[in-house]
């Protein structure tokens, strides 16, 4: 079986939508993979979370390290022939009521 990656929807328990999520990352302080959130943590919110979406910079010099929504490059290459597009974003979601949500490990 395959596993899915990111978040994908469980299903309801009573007023609850349960959601499992699955990923990883490099973690650059030891270079070693690490999941993004470890077994057992638990995150709750509820529907008056709010907050604001702002953009982190594109760390590229076509973009002069701009925070931008999306930054689409595309190029080409020679034998064979290809066209490339690459998007990049780096967005952030900034809280405003950050006592709205909880993170707790089940032990």
């Amino acid at each position: 079986a395959r596993v899915e990656q990111g978040a994908v929807y469980k299903g309801r328990w009573g007023q609850f939508d349960l959601w499992l999520y699955n990923d990883w990352f490099i973690d650059p302080v030891d270079d070693l993979e690490k999941p993004m959130l470890t077994d057992g943590a638990v995150i709750m919110s509820g529907p008056n979370l709010m907050g604001t979406r702002a953009y982190g910079a594109i760390l590229d010099p076509d973009f002069d390290y701009g925070a931008l929504a999306y930054a689409p490059k595309t190029w080409t290459e020679k034998d064979p022939a290809q066209r490339f597009l690459l998007m990049q974003s780096a967005p952030l979601v900034i809280p405003s009521r950050v006592n709205a949500a909880l993170c707790a490990t089940v032990v």
